[in-house]
C-alpha cells in the first residue's frame, strides 16, 4: 500500500547545472571576475527556472564542483602542484570529474525526485577549508604570485 505523501511525485524533466564554488567564494581567485560572475548567474538561473518550472514537475538544481582535476585545470598549472596546492589546503584535495558526474548522476535519479531549487556542493570541503586555520593559505598565495606574473595582461 502506498503511504500518504510519499511516492510518485510525477516529475515531467530534470534540468541540472554546472555552477562552481566560486559563485560562494570569489574572493579566493579575485582574478577570475567574469567566471565567478558567470556562475553567480547560474546559481540565480537555478533558482528562478526551479520556481517557474515547479507547476509543470520539472526539477532544477545545480552542482558546486570544487577543485576538480580536469584538462582545464592541468592547461596552465601542473598536474602535481596542483594536487600539493590542493591536498594542502582542501580537506579531501583536489576531485576527479567522476566525483560531479556522480552528483549529477543522482540529481538525475528518481532518488531525487523531491529536490528541485538546490544546489548540490561537491567540493572536497572547500566550504569548510576558510574555518580550518591556514588551510586555503597556499591557494592564496598561489593566486597572488599569478596575479603578480599577469600584471598587465587582460584577464578572460
Amino acid at each position: 500500500a502506498k503511504q500518504e505523501g510519499l511516492g510518485d511525485y510525477s516529475v515531467q524533466g530534470k534540468l541540472i547545472f554546472i555552477s562552481s564554488v566560486m559563485a560562494d567564494t570569489p574572493h579566493l581567485a579575485p582574478t577570475c571576475t567574469a567566471y565567478n560572475m558567470a556562475k553567480s548567474a547560474v546559481d540565480t538561473m537555478t533558482m528562478t527556472l526551479a520556481s517557474g518550472l515547479a507547476q509543470y514537475r520539472i526539477n532544477v538544481n545545480a552542482v558546486h564542483p570544487g577543485w576538480i582535476m580536469t584538462e582545464g585545470e592541468t592547461n596552465y598549472t601542473a598536474k602535481e602542484k596542483i594536487s600539493s596546492l590542493a591536498d594542502k589546503a582542501l580537506p579531501f584535495g583536489a576531485g576527479r570529474p567522476l566525483d560531479v558526474a556522480k552528483g549529477c548522476l543522482y540529481l538525475a535519479s528518481a532518488d531525487a525526485d523531491y529536490v528541485t531549487g538546490s544546489i548540490l556542493n561537491i567540493d572536497g570541503g572547500w566550504r569548510i577549508a576558510p574555518r580550518i586555520a591556514g588551510l586555503q593559505e597556499p591557494i592564496l598565495k598561489s593566486v597572488d604570485l599569478a596575479a603578480k606574473q599577469n600584471k598587465g595582461k587582460v584577464a578572460e
